[in-house]
């Protein structure tokens, strides 16, 4: 899986000619005691990525923040 963010347009237009599935991760942020406040964006990106592989090559748009706990 390609970050979409790490390519470039050139790229984006040569991918789209042969295939238009795109992985949108979704995640929030909130606390996680020591851990980074970006765990809930990072998860998702990996999870993603490892289901995919390199079986299923695609595209990921970039990370859509959804919410962020008080």
């Amino acid at each position: 899986m390609t970050a979409l963010e790490q390519i470039n347009w050139m790229q984006v237009e040569k991918y789209l000619k042969t295939d238009d599935r795109c992985v949108l991760p979704l995640g929030s942020t909130e606390q996680h005691a020591h851990l980074s406040l970006c765990v809930d964006n990072i998860l998702p990106f990996k999870l993603a990525q490892d289901a995919l592989g390199a079986q299923y090559p695609t595209v990921s748009a970039p990370m859509v923040w959804c919410g962020i706990q008080s």
